[in-house]
């Protein structure tokens, strides 16, 4: 394999790696570089590769640029690494021999960092945005396990306690007051109180029953409590 890389020109290189960069075969490209044997890297050599790692951004920004259209951030990351990766392997491969070289090789990988930073706020952001639309547990969960940059991890955590607060059951006591009418006779028009028997139904459950009682005409009258677990 070495005799045959050998023998091939650097033209037939410079071909082949035009052809990887269109693809956006970025790891590929860095390997067919790094293959040529490194008493065969000559000027030409040199070249083709710092050309290669000052165009790596290039290529992953237009491919990171899709992806977050397309909202598939974890295949951008995905695409991210594989960059830093070739470009670090770039970088060690010719940093004895060829420092310009491992020099455009990591001001390349600075350059991703702007890259992944920019993925990294879009990703968090349409996951907010997800959480102001859905208005969800489930998409609170995906933001605070997920979200890279966290920015809103205060107000949606804060929202998901919201929102489990409401699943709990909640024990009421509510207590039944009747005030009772200054006219009201209810079994004679004698100044007698008479004889009143209150029910109070919940969902066409009897929850309180209370009586005889007797009224105080133009005041109100405790007449019992009772409980909801809603």
């Amino acid at each position: 394999v070495a005799a045959w890389y050998q023998e091939r020109t650097m033209t037939d290189l410079a071909k082949r790696i035009s052809q990887l960069q269109e693809s956006g075969q970025i790891s590929q490209a860095v390997q067919e570089v790094l293959i040529i044997p490194p008493d065969s890297r000559s000027a030409n050599w040199v070249n083709i590769a710092q050309g290669l790692a000052q165009h790596i951004p290039v290529i992953l920004e237009h491919k990171c640029a899709n992806y977050m259209k397309l909202q598939k951030f974890d295949d951008a990351f995905q695409e991210i690494d594989v960059a830093v990766k070739a470009l670090k392997d770039l970088e060690v491969a010719s940093r004895s021999t060829h420092t310009a070289l491992a020099d455009e090789a990591l001001q390349s990988q600075q350059r991703i960092v702007s890259i992944r930073k920019t993925v990294a706020e879009e990703y968090d952001r349409t996951l907010y945005n997800a959480v102001r639309e859905l208005r969800s547990k489930p998409a609170c969960e995906q933001y605070l396990r997920r979200a890279p940059v966290r920015s809103m991890e205060k107000a949606v955590k804060a929202y998901y306690d919201y929102l489990t607060r409401l699943e709990q059951p909640l024990d009421l006591v509510v207590k039944v007051i009747i005030r009772w009418d200054q006219n009201y006779y209810p079994d004679t028009i004698a100044p007698a109180p008479g004889e009143n028997y209150i029910k109070v139904f919940v969902n066409d459950e009897s929850v309180l029953h209370v009586g005889p009682k007797g009224e105080k005409r133009g005041e109100p009258s405790d007449i019992g409590t009772f409980q909801i677990h809603a």
